[in-house]
């Protein structure tokens, strides 16, 4: 729920779906890896 509210507060910010997309992978895609998902389960979400 946290990561949907993040995303839209950014998006919101940033004024591109595409900029908030890929900042936020940055972050959570290796904070997901690190809680033990495999990277194919965290890249989608």
């Amino acid at each position: 729920m946290l990561i949907i509210v993040t995303n839209m507060f950014l998006e919101t910010i940033l004024g591109s779906a595409n900029a908030q997309t890929a900042m936020m992978s940055k972050v959570m895609v290796p904070a997901f890896e690190k809680e033990g998902f495999k990277k194919e389960f965290s890249t989608p979400l």
